[in-house]
């Protein structure tokens, strides 16, 4: 199930993020529940997908589904340490300041 998912996430290039947001929301879900060791690549494969969307104005998900993601699967600590090393604390520090305090 998370191949599928992790799949779709990257092939799905409709302007319905409703879809993605659902499979964000799982694939999040599933990665958490699973032991690293056996979904490692895919974790990672969708840190990644989270990472690089740096335009946080035009994100393939919404805004509470990318955040929701990103807290679930920052549980593991492998994932958080590649967060970090992948200037993952400027992309939310850009969210908070541009989403969450002057949208508000």
């Amino acid at each position: 199930m998370i191949n599928i998912l992790n799949s779709f996430i990257h092939t799905d290039n409709s302007k319905d993020n409703m879809s993605r947001d659902m499979a964000s929301h799982v694939l999040s879900l599933l990665i958490e529940a699973e032991k690293y060791e056996k979904c490692s690549k895919q974790a990672g494969e969708f840190l990644n997908w989270l990472i690089n969307q740096r335009d946080i104005n035009n994100l393939q998900v919404s805004t509470q589904a990318y955040t929701f993601s990103l807290l679930v699967i920052l549980k593991k600590n492998e994932l958080a340490h590649e967060f970090a090393e992948g200037q993952g604390f400027k992309i939310l520090s850009d969210l908070l300041d541009d989403r969450c305090l002057h949208n508000g």
